[in-house]
């Protein structure tokens, strides 16, 4: 069997070499991530707040299905040709998937989305109906 005196020193050059090549390629591999997300509850509405700067509002996609509400898009890394070489990237680029289960006393068909500064806000109303407990007798 062959051993190798440890030698940290060589191992932190390999390392450097390996994290380097990897931050100046990291754009070009599809990723995905998750954008950070705050939930807001006031006495009217449920207020979700997306933090999702550098992407164009028309790359949201909000649906609902039944009491599930989902949150996607994509970022991309906008390249230019050959005038930019990227030494470091931390920026998270990629397709975002978020999911809600919105309470039973939400009024879905009114749901708004605004975008601002790099914000995403979907403001959900309450319903003015107001679930009552009830009690199934068993037969």
């Amino acid at each position: 069997m062959f051993i190798t005196k440890y030698n940290p020193s060589l191992v932190q050059i390999f390392d450097n070499i390996f994290e380097n090549h990897l931050s100046e390629h990291q754009y070009h591999k599809s990723s995905s991530f998750l954008p950070s997300v705050d939930v807001i509850e006031t006495e009217k509405i449920y207020e979700i707040q997306a933090a999702i700067p550098g992407i164009k509002k028309e790359d949201f996609k909000i649906e609902i299905d039944k009491k599930l509400l989902t949150l996607s898009g994509e970022r991309k890394l906008e390249k230019e040709e050959n005038t930019k070489l990227y030494k470091s990237i931390e920026t998270k680029y990629g397709k975002f998937t978020r999911n809600f289960t919105l309470p039973e006393n939400v009024d879905t068909d009114n749901i708004e989305a605004n975008y601002d500064n790099g914000i995403l806000t979907i403001t959900i109303p309450k319903s003015d109906i107001v679930h009552t407990k009830k009690t199934v007798s068993i037969k």
